[in-house]
């Protein structure tokens, strides 16, 4: 008989963000060959006729449960409500798993934590979150916050950073932490016959979050770039968020600029698999999985020095640029067309084969049969 992992996420995908988490999805696709998942999310809707509802689906061995509840309108309410709900059903779905996995950090590893205490069970748990390595939103949080992140830390059976940086920082936080770096999920590429776009097509990716992603700063270089040149070159921004409509009005009037919207994680690969060179800007990242997918689908990447980029990206696979410089940056995407075709295909996407399915879902298997001392 499979052993039972439950999933507690603090982010999972749902009807209102597909791509919320879905990171998260893709570790726990990863290991339900060997183990039966389940996944618990909790989230608000403010579409319910009732204050909550439950739906509850099974696909390839993962039950994925999702709680909705109707907000009230009060922050506090919401707030208790939420860790109500998760806490009832996390009790509810914890009945005979062997493990509760928790991702990022928040009140789901507090009860993931409190339920693994009355099983008994042991309990794993992935970071993901750049919090952790962005000096000002940590300094930002309560002395509480941080309090109650080192108590959890403290009794966590093991803690997967997905990236070394990220498990530095863990570290400092609570120096015996007991961790190792294991990477996200990298899909296999769907697509493998899609045409180019006739016009050189720079792609962007990501949350529309300017402060962190600094959209803004790419968009700024393309104009730059194309006052420089007379060739045709497109640049489309896929994605969605708080600062949609004022990158639409920055890049008003400049030609080529296209914002292509939210996209599923299939739309996102077609859509990469159509251009030929992937723009990132980040003031910093955690992982930096839309590098990785370029890379999956044989695209070149330029990118800033966010604190991962330079873990991925060499002389062979794109150029790594300063932040807030918009004169290199703009020259950079003038190199990159000019030099398009040294980047080969193959090369970009052996760099993302460590971070296959396959491989990172048996490192997750292997911590698992240690915390259930099966090896």
């Amino acid at each position: 008989m499979k052993h039972k992992v439950l999933h507690l996420p603090k982010w999972f995908p749902n009807k209102f963000d597909l791509q919320n988490g879905i990171f998260v999805e893709k570790q726990i696709c990863a290991v339900s060959d060997d183990y039966e998942q389940r996944v618990l999310s909790v989230f608000k809707d403010p579409d319910l006729a009732s204050r909550v509802h439950v739906c509850q689906t099974t696909e390839a061995n993962v039950t994925y449960c999702e709680i909705s509840f109707k907000p009230f309108g009060n922050k506090i309410l919401d707030v208790f409500m939420h860790g109500y709900l998760g806490l009832i059903y996390t009790f509810k779905y914890a009945k005979d798993v062997t493990l509760i996995h928790t991702h990022i950090m928040g009140r789901n590893v507090f009860i993931g934590w409190l339920v693994s205490l009355l099983k008994p069970v042991k309990l794993v748990h992935t970071e993901h979150w750049s919090l952790f390595i962005n000096p000002e939103q940590w300094k930002s949080k309560s002395r509480i916050y941080k309090q109650c992140t080192v108590f959890l830390l403290k009794r966590i059976h093991k803690v997967l950073a997905v990236s070394e940086p990220l498990n530095k920082k863990l570290q400092q936080i609570y120096p015996k932490l007991n961790a190792e770096v294991i990477g996200n999920v990298i899909s296999e590429n769907p697509f493998s016959s899609i045409q180019k776009k006739h016009a050189f097509t720079f792609i962007h990716v990501s949350d529309l979050r300017d402060d962190i992603k600094n959209i803004s700063g790419v968009i700024e270089a393309f104009s730059q770039f194309k006052k420089n040149t007379s060739s045709h070159a497109e640049l489309c921004i896929v994605g969605d968020g708080e600062d949609r409509e004022k990158l639409r009005q920055k890049a008003k009037g400049i030609p080529g600029i296209y914002f292509l919207g939210r996209q599923t994680n299939m739309e996102v690969y077609k859509s990469l698999n159509a251009s030929h060179c992937l723009l990132l800007n980040s003031k910093r990242e955690t992982f930096g999985m839309v590098i990785l997918e370029a890379f999956s689908c044989g695209l070149p990447v330029i990118c800033t020095k966010n604190g991962m980029s330079e873990y991925f990206v060499d002389q062979n696979s794109g150029y790594i640029i300063d932040q807030d410089n918009t004169d290199e940056f703009a020259k950079a995407l003038e190199k990159m067309k000019t030099m398009y075709a040294q980047f080969t295909p193959e090369h970009l996407k052996e760099k993302a084969k460590p971070f296959s399915k396959v491989v990172i879902g048996d490192k997750i298997k292997h911590v698992y049969k240690q915390l259930i001392n099966e090896v």
